[in-house]
């Protein structure tokens, strides 16, 4: 499921695992103390380990269940960052802005579109500044995927789309084809879209790149969840890959 590049190999997840789930209590109890969550990191931290043991238990013991139910815990702690800064509180800016693609993916990567309703209904333009033009319109297209607003989802893939023409942001061009593919309601552009969000993943997975010694390396988790994005729309797709594979990828009802 790995290549000799990847950084994190399957022979060293095991013990990766083994020290992130002895590490999540820590992680857990500096949560449940205020002053060390005041600006959520000790949430974000806990996110972040529950992603990485959703991975981690899927490759090594082909767990769907576990997978989709550390994902959904995952996406979850996210939203709650995102419900205590509409409430008010000092949460860190960075974890409330339109990155939050990355926790609605999650979600869907769990199958739990209604998670993922949730977290986009909370993510608003207010910390437009922290995001960069690939976020802001990979974010908003996949936000108002979720929330079945077409317009404004085809408006923001047009924008996505422009944004994957410039050179730095190539690698993400299967996104932004994925997106229009959904919205044109195109399963065959949807399958094409995948297999190019996979081809662009490899180059994300080099040294220095974004998903760089990270569990993405060993499954697409945004392939995973624009997969189910898809099917959530109506959309049967057929693909089996290594990075995104069938038995994570939600149908369509009455598929």
């Amino acid at each position: 499921m790995t290549s000799a590049a990847t950084s994190i190999s399957r022979e060293r997840l095991p013990a990766m695992r083994q020290m992130r789930r002895a590490h999540l209590e820590t992680l857990l109890a500096n949560q449940a103390h205020p002053e060390k969550d005041r600006t959520g990191s000790a949430t974000n931290s806990v996110a972040g380990s529950l992603r990485f043991l959703a991975v981690a238990d899927f490759v090594l013991d082909g767990d769907v269940s576990s997978f989709r139910g550390l994902s959904a815990k995952a996406a979850n702690q996210r939203l709650s960052l995102l419900v205590r800064g509409c409430d008010g509180e000092q949460i860190s800016p960075s974890y409330l802005s339109m990155s939050n693609f990355k926790s609605m993916l999650t979600a869907l990567a769990a199958g739990e579109f209604s998670l993922a309703y949730a977290i986009a209904q909370n993510m608003t333009a207010k910390y437009d500044s922290y995001d960069d033009a690939l976020t802001r319109a990979l974010g908003r297209s996949i936000k108002y995927a979720v929330l079945d607003e077409p317009d404004e989802m085809r408006a923001w893939t047009d924008r996505l789309v422009k944004v994957c023409e410039k050179n730095k942001y190539s690698a993400f061009h299967g996104y932004a084809s994925t997106m229009q593919s959904i919205a044109g309601q195109d399963v065959e552009g949807v399958r094409n879209g995948l297999a190019s969000i996979v081809a662009g993943h490899s180059k994300l997975c080099r040294p220095g790149a974004l998903f760089s010694y990270t569990e993405d390396e060993l499954l697409c988790m945004w392939g995973i969840g624009m997969s189910n994005l898809a099917a959530s729309r109506g959309l049967h797709v057929e693909l089996d890959h290594a990075l995104i594979p069938r038995e994570l990828m939600v149908q369509p009802q009455g598929a």
